[in-house]
């Protein structure tokens, strides 16, 4: 587990990711998962990019300091589950 007062960004992002993860195994196996995908966890991905670029945005005004000038750049080229679910929220 990381320790929360060193890593604050990531946890909130394994929270909020987990929230995503939590609806699919709910619908696993289940023929309306499409159906699912679009009502709750496009919503979810929304919040996630939005959260994501509010981050990115607050960080890169401190990026004199080290660990955020990191954390400002891995936020900068990461775009949450693009490949499995970037098209329910177009």
């Amino acid at each position: 587990m990381a320790d929360l007062r060193k890593a604050p960004l990531a946890i909130e992002a394994v929270r909020r990711i987990d929230a995503i993860f939590a609806i699919e195994r709910e619908i696993n196996g289940l023929e309306q998962r499409l159906a699912v995908r679009q009502k709750r966890i496009t919503p979810l991905i929304d919040e996630l990019k939005a959260w994501m670029l509010t981050e990115r945005a607050r960080l890169s005004r401190h990026a004199d300091i080290e660990g955020d000038r990191r954390h400002a750049h891995a936020l900068a080229g990461f775009h949450p589950l693009s490949r499995r679910w970037s098209h329910l929220s177009q």
